[in-house]
């Protein structure tokens, strides 16, 4: 699931979000995600399927192979891993993975 922060959170461990961030928020717990949803700090974002970015119609293709189908399963895989079942540098992926998010930023 991605968030976007509507207003800025700042972790216990320091981890800074400033509002206006999109991304799953891998540092922040399930209830704590829970707790910052129900305080309006954070808002669930609606995640288009890669069909709908333009120009991606070949992308979109390779990525469906690997259950890839929208920009959330895009950004939350292990980039690693993906990269390495696409055969693509990890640099390429993670730049695929930015341009998505600027779509939906």
């Amino acid at each position: 699931m991605l968030y976007r922060v509507i207003h800025s959170v700042c972790l216990p461990d320091d981890t800074r979000y400033p509002a206006g961030t999109v991304g799953p928020l891998w540092g922040v717990t399930s209830k704590g995600k829970d707790a910052l949803l129900a305080k309006g700090v954070l808002a669930e974002v609606q995640s288009p399927p890669l069909s709908a970015l333009p120009g991606w119609e070949a992308l979109v293709k390779e990525f469906a192979k690997h259950g890839i189908e929208n920009i959330d399963q895009l950004v939350c895989a292990d980039q690693l891993v993906l990269s390495g079942k696409l055969n693509i540098p990890v640099e390429k992926l993670e730049a695929c993975v930015a341009e998505a998010l600027s779509f939906i930023t």
